[in-house]
């Protein structure tokens, strides 16, 4: 029985060449990128901006979301699904259904692969030895796949050596 434990988003592009190209299209609008400040916030929260403000920010609204909205959770096109399967550790990987990868906001996701990487774990109560065959399958399935997709591990990386993976797996 397969006990999904992990995922790893996969994006299109890092996050500042995203910015890059969003700036690109909004010069190409007419309408400069603008970094919000807290005194922005604070003065639209009592209503201070002006007329021709509110106007810019509406259009820098549009503009942005014709050009696809955020990073986060726009620009994902797969994930690497972690499982445990008697005592291996698999991944399985998820991407959007195209011809090509690009940004998009309509995305049907399919399985690209069963088992993109494994790795057997000898000693299932040792939280250690589980987080290095985390790490080492998560090593091999970015390896595996193209060097131009970005990987989001910061939250594994940040957290991985605090998790009793005994429980989980």
């Amino acid at each position: 029985m397969k006990v999904y434990f992990l995922e790893v988003s996969v994006y299109r592009l890092t996050k500042e060449n995203y910015c890059v190209e969003m700036d690109k299209y909004l010069k190409k609008r007419g309408s400069p990128r603008k970094e919000v400040t807290a005194q922005d916030i604070l003065r639209e929260a009592k209503g201070e901006l002006s007329a021709i403000e509110q106007l810019d920010k509406t259009i820098l609204q549009t503009n942005i979301q014709s050009f696809g909205g955020g990073w986060r959770y726009n620009e994902i096109i797969g994930y690497l699904r972690f499982y445990q399967d008697g005592s291996r550790i698999k991944v399985e990987y998820w991407q959007h259904q195209a011809q090509r990868v690009r940004r998009t906001r309509k995305k049907f996701f399919v399985r690209k692969s069963y088992k993109i990487s494994e790795k057997k774990v000898k000693n299932k109560n040792d939280s250690k030895e589980i987080n290095k065959a985390i790490h080492y399958c998560l090593k091999i399935s970015i390896r595996a796949l193209s060097k131009k997709f970005y990987f989001d591990t910061e939250n594994f990386h940040s957290m991985s050596s605090h998790i009793d993976w005994t429980y989980i797996c």
